[in-house]
């Protein structure tokens, strides 16, 4: 009877964080505003938008219950790849109910990283589609390895759906860049040494990948002192 009376409420709670998402004020900026209450439907630790520009995905929104969805998605930025990598090319929903038992020929820079899964067990990475386009991906994080129910893959591609229409109402209003450090770091690596931004940026990454740096933190420090990369 429990297990009946939890389904029987699970499309009504979904229905109100779908329309809180739809109403944010502010952008993306709004979904902060959005009470925990509200994101537990969902059944994640975490959450985590990027949107997608010229390069890799760009982290722009998080929301945090304790497993740093921003330090998993740094990881997957500085090796290039991963969930959200996966998503945001094939346009296909990726979930992994064990990171931690995933086969790493599937991720193997990733997964040979234990520093890099952090706490982070169970994936659900849903792209955002708009007229045929991937334009981000909503990814969420859950502490509890197991496999992940299909209800709750589903509110996570209806939220991904929601957001998407949020970015199109508002594509002027989006939080400041997490990883704009990176970038600022990869310009005064491009001044230093003449390089195009792309490989100079490759450059950062490759230092930082090799020296076992944390993506923003190394980041900062090559951003003081380019010469280091």
């Amino acid at each position: 009877m429990a297990a009946v009376d939890a389904r029987s409420e699970f499309e009504p709670r979904l229905d109100l964080l779908l329309a809180e998402v739809d109403t944010a004020p502010g952008g993306i900026a709004g979904l902060d505003r959005i009470r925990a209450k509200r994101w537990a439907v969902l059944g994640m630790d975490g959450l985590a938008l990027s949107l997608l520009g010229t390069g890799r995905p760009e982290l722009v929104w998080w929301r945090d219950e304790g497993c740093d969805p921003a330090g998993w998605e740094d990881a997957q930025y500085l090796v290039g790849e991963g969930p959200t990598a996966d998503a945001a090319v094939s346009g296909c929903p990726v979930v992994v109910g064990d990171v931690q038992g995933e086969a790493q020929r599937r991720w193997p820079v990733l997964l040979a990283d234990a520093r890099a899964r952090g706490r982070v067990r169970a994936v659900v990475a849903v792209p955002i589609v708009l007229a045929g386009t991937v334009i981000g991906v909503l990814a969420g994080q859950r502490l509890r390895p197991g496999p992940v129910d299909p209800d709750r893959v589903r509110a996570v591609r209806a939220v991904a759906e929601a957001i998407g229409g949020l970015v199109v109402r508002s594509p002027g209003e989006v939080p400041p860049l997490h990883r704009a450090v990176v970038h600022q770091a990869a310009g005064a690596v491009a001044v230093l040494t003449g390089l195009p931004m792309e490989a100079a940026a490759d450059r950062v990454l490759a230092h930082l990948f090799a020296t076992g740096q944390e993506l923003i933190r190394g980041s900062a420090r090559i951003l003081q002192h380019p010469n280091v990369a």
